[in-house]
This record gives C-alpha cells, sequence and structure tokens, in this order.
C-alpha cells in the first residue's frame, strides 16, 4: 500500500528559535580527563575523585561508565570558585 502525501511548498522550512543568535559562540570543554588523569592533577584517589562528581557537584561528561572531566572545571572545584 502506497501512501501519497502532498507538501506545500516551503511549508516545512526551518525556522530560528526566538532566543538564539546565529553568532553566538558556545564554550566547549577545552580539555576533557579521565578519573585518573583528574586524580593525578588533584593529588588525591580515583574514588575521591568519584565522590565529588557524585556529592560534592563536580561537573562530568560522559555516558554509560564513561566519565570525563573538563579540566577548567576541576581547577575552579579545586580553588573553590562557583562552577
Amino acid at each position: 500500500m502506497k501512501i501519497n502525501i502532498k507538501r506545500r511548498k516551503g511549508a516545512l522550512t526551518a525556522q530560528p528559535l526566538p532566543d538564539s543568535k546565529p553568532d553566538q559562540i558556545v564554550p566547549l570543554p577545552v580539555e576533557l580527563l579521565t578519573v585518573r588523569e583528574a586524580a593525578s592533577i588533584a593529588r588525591v584517589s580515583e574514588p575521591t575523585i568519584r565522590r565529588w562528581l557524585r556529592c560534592e557537584g563536580l561537573p562530568r561528561f560522559g555516558s554509560k561508565g564513561r566519565v570525563r572531566i573538563d579540566q577548567a572545571d576541576l581547577m575552579k572545584f579545586l580553588k573553590g570558585e562557583a562552577i
């Protein structure tokens, strides 16, 4: 069975979001670290880094058990600055 769908010309054109600016630059993480690398930089154990991620609010990237930490976020966290 074949279904014919009639489309109006120009009906499905993409419209920009009202609050978005096309020339706006969104900062991306500079360097992502593994838990082991972050622990080495912070001079703490890997379980401490995992506790900071879980309980203390250290931001993370990744999914399915693969955790990455932005180096800039780690430095701010170690200095006690708001992230």
